[in-house]
């Protein structure tokens, strides 16, 4: 019993240390800031996570003349699309694996990266958050779906 125990405890150690997929927003803050995290949504039925995180999107995208959102590995078209919707802003959504050189110099544009709770991984958001800061000079905010 005590083994079992102990192999448990190693178990889950293991998965907490090396695991690096977004389970939660304190994972993203201590990735990109507290600042930068506008939100998660679990369900496109929850009402009120959706409706917050509208207005956080709309909120983001207030002062730049558009909004784009990219989206990390295994994002749920259906969360994003609900939020978007909802947020009443035109937005356009790409991978991450689409950014170009020719996105990265839109200076009037508002960027908002979309993650996948037990998706997406941490080395893939700092990709992308570090990659527009840098060509951009504004850090993007994060959202996290699922």
């Amino acid at each position: 019993l005590a083994a079992a125990v102990i192999l448990s405890l190693l178990v889950i150690f293991q998965w907490s240390v090396f695991d690096k997929r977004l389970y939660g927003l304190r994972r993203i803050a201590r990735s990109v800031g507290v600042d930068r995290v506008i939100g998660h949504v679990r369900r496109a039925t929850d009402d009120a996570d959706v409706v917050a995180c509208a207005a956080a999107v709309r909120a983001a995208s207030k002062d730049a003349t558009r909004l784009r959102i990219v989206r990390l590995s295994g994002v749920a078209d259906e969360l994003l699309h609900t939020v978007v919707a909802r947020s009443g802003v035109v937005a356009s959504t790409i991978s991450v694996s689409e950014l170009s050189v020719t996105d990265l110099s839109e200076t009037t544009t508002s960027w908002l990266i979309v993650a996948q709770r037990g998706t997406s991984h941490a080395r893939e958001l700092l990709r992308a958050s570090d990659a527009l800061a840098m060509s951009t000079g504004m850090r993007p905010r994060v959202l996290l779906v699922g």
